[in-house]
This record gives structure tokens, C-alpha cells and sequence, in this order.
């Protein structure tokens, strides 16, 4: 609830020291109310007196972790111009994997994470897997059973959902950083190493597998969760508390 000047001035709760450098704001002083108004809000965002300084700071100003996502972003545009499995293909594909590690750790050590920095790692991951389909995708086609396809298409579908739940539960593009998210992105990322070797095909599946349950332990982390986090980890931490 907001509340103007003169309504506060006789509210017993207004903290007349509020640390909150946003003094023009309506609902400056009244701590509580700040506080229910955040949490009640799409964003489920602090109140911006307990943000911490890097997670202001990066609202505005890209990291040391953000430059090097767009690195990876640019390696994968890049990639487009390559010839699939080709020296110079592996050298920038490895790049890419290499600054995929990189992004995460560094923004963790330098602690400068934020909700901007999840976003546009995941937009990466995505525009990662989108070139991957195009540029891979005919030399897997001429290799691989038809049948694993089916079982690709299906995880298209799984993944998609969980995709459609969390905006219409948040109203945002949420994506999260599981475990097992984790595990598909590395086993995916080495998949056209499989592809000069005798076992390409069972690592292939291998991969799909891997994938169907990250993409089905996210859709089920959407439907029970009640604010989105990018950082959960997995199906067993659906009740901390963020």
C-alpha cells in the first residue's frame, strides 16, 4: 500500500532514518509496507535498501561475467560462417564451451550475479542450441536411426511446456540452471566430438535421455514452485525458501 507525504507523517511505523537512498519514492519510510509491497510484486525483487551493491550495480552496468556471455554469443554467431567439424569449427566451438564454464564462475567469485547476467546466459544457451541444430544437425541426420528423432521431438515438447508454464506462472522468460540442465548443456556441448568416433549413435542417446528428465524435472519445478529462481538446483530443493 502507498502512502503520500502527509498520511506517513502520522504513522507510528515510518523509520525517519530509512536507509533507502530513494527518498521521493511514496512509500519511503514505511519499511513493512515496502517490504509486503515487494513480495507481493511479479518480480519477487528485495526492496532496494537490502539489494546488495553488485546486484544494483549490474542493473545498469554489464560484468566482467556478462562480457564474457556475450563473448559466447558472439563465438556462436561466428560458427555460423563454419564449416561443421572443421579445425576452425572446433577451435571457436570450444571457445564457446570454454566461456560457457567461465561466466557462472566468474560472476560467482566476483559476486556480481543477477537476474540480468541469468537471462542473458540463458538467451545464450538457446541461441547456442539453435545454431548447433542448423549447423550439426544434417551430419546427424545422415547418422543417426530415425527413431532417436522421436525421442528429440519429445523432448522438444517436454521442454517447451516447461517453458509455457513459467510464463504464464510468472509472466517472464525463465530458464533454470539445474543440475541436470547442467549435465544435458556439457553432454550436448560434446556431442560433435562423438561424431568422429565408433559410438556416436549411443552417446547420442545418452544425450536425449539426459535431457528428458532435465527438461521434465523442470516442467515439474514450474507447476509446484511458487516464485521463480533461476538458481534452483533441483527437484529436491523445491522447499527453500528464496
Amino acid at each position: 500500500k502507498m502512502y503520500n507525504q502527509a498520511e506517513r507523517k502520522h504513522k507510528t511505523m515510518i523509520n525517519e532514518n530509512c536507509p533507502c537512498k530513494k527518498k521521493k519514492c511514496s512509500g519511503w519510510g514505511d519499511c513493512e509496507a515496502c517490504r509486503e509491497r515487494h513480495a507481493a510484486s511479479n518480480k519477487k525483487r528485495p526492496v532496494y535498501c537490502e539489494r546488495n551493491s553488485a546486484t544494483r550495480r549490474c542493473k545498469h552496468n554489464l560484468s566482467v561475467a556478462d562480457l564474457i556471455t556475450l563473448i559466447r554469443i558472439v563465438g556462436t554467431l561466428v560458427l555460423v560462417a563454419l564449416k561443421p567439424l572443421s579445425a576452425a569449427f572446433f577451435c571457436i566451438y570450444t571457445l564457446t564451451g570454454i566461456t560457457d564454464a567461465l561466466d557462472g564462475w566468474i560472476a560467482r567469485k566476483t559476486k556480481t550475479a543477477s537476474d540480468f547476467g541469468a537471462k542473458l546466459d540463458s538467451i545464450a544457451d538457446m541461441l547456442f542450441y539453435a545454431v548447433m541444430l542448423v549447423r550439426i544437425f544434417p551430419t546427424l541426420w545422415s547418422m543417426l536411426p530415425k527413431s532417436i528423432w522421436y525421442a528429440v521431438a519429445a523432448v522438444f515438447v517436454i521442454r517447451i511446456s516447461a517453458y509455457t508454464v513459467a510464463a504464464l506462472r510468472y509472466r517472464l522468460f525463465a530458464s533454470m540452471h539445474t543440475y541436470l540442465n547442467k549435465l544435458t548443456g556439457a553432454a550436448v556441448f560434446l556431442a560433435p566430438f562423438s561424431l568422429v568416433t565408433d559410438f556416436a549413435v549411443g552417446y547420442c542417446w545418452a544425450v536425449t535421455v539426459v535431457a528428458a528428465t532435465a527438461s521434465f524435472e523442470e516442467l515439474i519445478i514450474h507447476i509446484l514452485s511458487k516464485n521463480y529462481n533461476a538458481n534452483r538446483k533441483s527437484l529436491l530443493s523445491i522447499r527453500e525458501r528464496y
